[in-house]
C-alpha cells in the first residue's frame, strides 16, 4: 500500500519452532498487528496486540524498515521478449554439460595428476 518515496513502519520478525511471526509496529504503542505463518509460508493467524494492556508479542529477532523506490504493475513478459535470453541460457547450460562429459571421458581414459 506504500507509494514510491514512502517508508514503512518498523516490521519485526520473531521465530518459533514450527512457525514465525511478522509484526507491524506503530510509532506510539509498539506492536499493533501480528501475522503468524508456518515454516512453509502458509498463513496461520492474525492477532492485534494491545501493548497498553500488557499484551506483548515475543521480542523480534530481526527488524526491518522498507523504502519503496519504484512501483510497477506485475506482468508476464511475452515469449518473443525473452526468447533470446532463454536460448542463451540453454546453450550455455548445454555447453557446460558437454564440457563436463568430455572431461569425464578424458579422465576415465587417462591418468590425471593434480598439482
Amino acid at each position: 500500500s506504500l507509494r514510491p518515496g514512502e517508508r514503512s513502519g518498523v516490521i519485526g520478525l520473531a521465530r518459533e519452532p514450527d512457525s514465525y511471526w511478522i509484526y507491524e509496529y506503530t510509532k506510539t504503542n509498539g506492536a499493533a498487528m501480528g501475522r503468524r505463518y508456518s515454516n512453509k509460508d502458509e498463513f496461520l493467524e492474525a492477532r492485534r496486540f494491545q501493548v497498553s494492556s500488557g499484551d506483548q508479542p515475543p521480542s523480534p529477532e530481526l527488524v526491518y524498515l522498507m523504502l519503496v523506490e519504484d512501483k510497477r504493475d506485475a506482468r508476464v513478459r511475452p515469449l518473443e521478449e525473452v526468447r533470446d535470453e532463454i536460448e542463451k541460457t540453454l546453450i550455455s547450460q548445454e555447453r557446460a554439460r558437454l564440457h563436463k562429459q568430455w572431461i569425464g571421458r578424458l579422465k576415465a581414459k587417462n591418468f590425471v595428476a593434480y598439482f
